[in-house]
């Protein structure tokens, strides 16, 4: 990942002091006066601190003296990246998977309440401090320090999504155009969606919260179409755009989809000869498919094409890196979608 930073500056000590909501950076090391610099470390500096709690801003100074420039008005694109190890359900534990599939680190306030809910399916929240919960009651979102609260109660849910402004989105699997979204206070509505459909089987936020995916079955055709979404100041969606991108046509059975990094969706079929088949395509561009796992069942994208997990209907969890499939833990009953932040 690059760096707007010169290599000769360093914080000129060993801790950012907060004031007022403000972060203090100061830096020490050769003096400069590129414009274009100072932009774009305010930026990263301000994208690097975005979601911190209790800082609102950053006061940037080098050598004591403090640098400011005008914003970016073209700012570079975002990296949204998550967690690399993949959040599972294994037995009693959900949390983080280690790579090498024998270690797992709990989400802190978290795990507790998703594993007392007796999941069949999860998705978690940005810093990993919330989780949507598919449980039988229907779906319930779980928070670090906060009671958790029943969001929808209705049945025949697909598992729910929560994007990166914490809201949850929840559908009934066979009833496409009632789609919901929830805040963290309960409060919600439903929304009206863009296609029309037999069914859902899956439904995605992408990593900057701008874009939905869902995977649907429409007779005998797989569909994965992207709607564009829109929101208020805080975030609280208002409208799916009216129009939604069709992406290139799956064939058999749809099974899942996924984002696979910030731009790149997923799908996950089964075709009539009772094998998988994996579609990979960046928005704008052509498709491209290969064999997926015997008995895949379940998506998972991370930070690169290469980082792809499925998980099969024996709880295998395979990884697609090289030609063939390698198994990186056994007995997953789930993998729970990450958020960046």
């Amino acid at each position: 990942m690059a760096s707007a930073f010169p290599d000769d500056l360093q914080l000129d000590q060993a801790t950012v002091p907060v004031t007022g909501g403000i972060a203090d950076v100061s830096l020490e090391g050769a003096a400069f006066d590129n414009l274009q610099t100072i932009q774009l470390m305010q930026y990263q500096l301000a994208q690097s601190l975005d979601g911190v709690r209790n800082v609102d801003g950053v006061d940037l100074s080098l050598n004591g003296v403090p640098v400011s420039a005008p914003e970016l008005t073209d700012p570079p694109e975002r990296t949204l990246r998550i967690d690399p190890r993949p959040v599972v359900s294994v037995g009693e534990s959900f949390g983080y998977l280690s790579a090498s599939g024998d270690t797992f680190t709990p989400l802190e306030g978290v795990s507790d309440q998703v594993v007392a809910l007796a999941p069949s399916a999860a998705a978690v929240g940005p810093g990993a401090t919330s989780a949507a919960v598919l449980a039988a009651d229907g779906v319930l979102l779980v928070a670090q320090g906060e009671e958790t609260v029943l969001l929808d109660p209705r049945g025949g849910l697909i598992t729910p999504a929560l994007d990166v402004d914490g809201i949850v989105w929840s559908v009934p699997r066979d009833s496409p155009d009632q789609l919901a979204w929830f805040g963290a206070d309960g409060d919600g509505a439903q929304i009206a969606v863009p296609w029309n459909a037999d069914a859902i089987v899956s439904l995605q936020l992408s990593r900057d919260g701008t874009r939905m995916l869902a995977l649907l079955a429409d007779g005998a055709r797989t569909r994965t179409v992207v709607a564009s979404v829109q929101r208020d100041e805080q975030g609280r969606p208002l409208e799916l755009g009216p129009v939604a991108l069709e992406l290139s046509g799956s064939v058999g059975t749809p099974l899942d989809a996924a984002w696979l990094d910030s731009t790149t969706v997923g799908t996950l079929t089964a075709p009539a000869t009772g094998e998988t088949r994996l579609s990979v395509q960046r928005l704008g561009a052509p498709a491209e498919s290969r064999d997926g796992p015997v008995e895949g069942i379940q998506l998972d994208g991370a930070n690169s094409l290469r980082d792809l997990r499925v998980l099969a209907a024996n709880g295998d969890l395979v990884t697609g890196a090289g030609v063939a499939w390698q198994v990186q833990a056994r007995d997953v009953r789930f993998i729970a979608t990450q958020q960046t932040g």
